[in-house]
């Protein structure tokens, strides 16, 4: 490992590691931030990572890794993300108490437990008895220990609530979800747009159903019978890209839809400025919730107007009707009405595009919104100092 500055440490632990949360991660100045991760998502390449990202194999690995850095505060994981997070969850109470550092952690989770853990069955035996009330307890003694809970949406704070954190104890603010460089995410062109045509649609994100996949492309279908110049790029993979192909195929639409697979989050806005409209037809299941759709974030902030659902928290994020258009979920019809009206009221494209970028700019700037976190958190370590010293006297 590199030498270690002079700053405060601070250690986060992260089961998947993005680009846009790590690469944002650039912005803090009052700490030293490392960074722990169990797994690299495909959009963000090694070289990316930096020399204080450390990857982790299993608990006591992490605890090993993150006692070598001695750090003065740690960020845990989310114990509603059950039981991807344990190690996180674990490795978090684990090292506050061996180490004697607070520990504070972001929840994204918008679905209530008892709903996201209903109906849970393995051979043929009901787990939902036993994982509900594990599930709680594990949130409700976590809650107890963190000295600061981050709730990025309202469901999250909700389940926090539920758990038993006391309010004062939940910041409502932007935390991974940080927002975007507006100098890169900006409508300025570069030269490197593709040519998606006239009337080029994106869609950005993973191929399965949660993200609407089918509503895309049956939405699809109506746009072209409306616009015969329409084309549809679709950025991500998953295992729905050879329905998507097929789906093109099967509609002689081989032509107009392009499954370009993964490109990496500082290519993207190339791709945003080249399209007309972003489309996130992301749909609520009974265990996953869009949190917040970081995609409609970086589209608003190039000035390409989305169209996207009234589905999780996206609305907490998008003003419908002002910085883009959100329609009912799992609704085909309403998501190419909107497509199309899109396309061919160059009015609406034009104030909706200039709100969008506006919107972003006064909300969403990463640095900004990093600075304001980090002021939290240098707050709250004189503030456990402070009672620790007063105590000892």
């Amino acid at each position: 490992m590199p030498v270690i500055s002079t700053k405060q440490r601070l250690a986060i632990l992260t089961h998947v590691v993005r680009s846009d949360f790590h690469n944002e991660l650039r912005h803090f100045r009052r700490f030293e931030v490392w960074h722990f991760y169990r797994h690299r998502a495909p959009d963000l390449p090694p070289r990316d990572l930096g020399p204080r990202a450390v990857q982790f194999h299993g608990l006591i690995d992490l605890l090993l890794k993150v006692s070598r850095i001695r750090p003065a505060l740690v960020q845990g994981g989310e114990p509603f993300d059950f039981p991807t997070q344990l190690p996180i969850v674990l490795g978090a109470l684990v090292t506050s108490r061996l180490l004697r550092v607070p520990f504070y952690s972001p929840i994204y989770e918008n679905i209530p437990v008892e709903t996201k853990f209903s109906d849970v069955t393995r051979l043929g035996i009901r787990l939902d008895g036993l994982i509900i009330p594990a599930v709680r307890w594990l949130a409700k003694a976590y809650g107890s220990k963190a000295i600061l809970f981050f709730a990025l949406n309202q469901g999250a704070r909700r389940n926090l609530l539920a758990s038993g954190v006391p309010p004062e104890r939940i910041r409502n603010i932007l935390y991974a979800t940080w927002g975007v460089d507006l100098d890169h995410f900006s409508p300025r062109r570069s030269g490197r747009e593709p040519d998606m045509g006239p009337n080029g649609l994106l869609f950005v994100g993973r191929l399965v159903r949660d993200k609407g996949i089918q509503d895309l492309l049956n939405a699809f279908l109506q746009v072209k019978r409306s616009l015969a110049d329409a084309r549809l790029s679709i950025v991500g993979e998953g295992p729905l890209a050879t329905e998507i192909r097929r789906f093109a195929d099967k509609h002689r639409l081989a032509s107009s839809i392009n499954v370009l697979g993964t490109i990496e989050n500082r290519a993207l806005p190339p791709y945003f400025r080249a399209a007309r409209v972003t489309v996130s037809p992301s749909v609520t299941t009974k265990r996953w919730a869009e949190q917040a759709g970081m995609v409609n974030i970086q589209s608003m902030a190039c000035g390409t107007p989305i169209v996207s659902t009234l589905s999780g928290s996206i609305p907490e994020f998008v003003p419908n009707g002002q910085a883009g258009i959100l329609v009912p979920e799992r609704n085909p019809d309403a998501l190419a009405k909107a497509v199309v009206g899109l396309l061919t009221d160059e009015q609406m494209h034009q104030r909706l595009s200039e709100n969008a970028r506006a919107y972003v700019v006064e909300r969403y700037d990463a640095p900004r919104n990093v600075a304001a976190v980090e002021t939290v958190l240098v707050d709250l370590l004189t503030a456990t100092h402070a009672r620790r010293t007063g105590s000892r006297n």
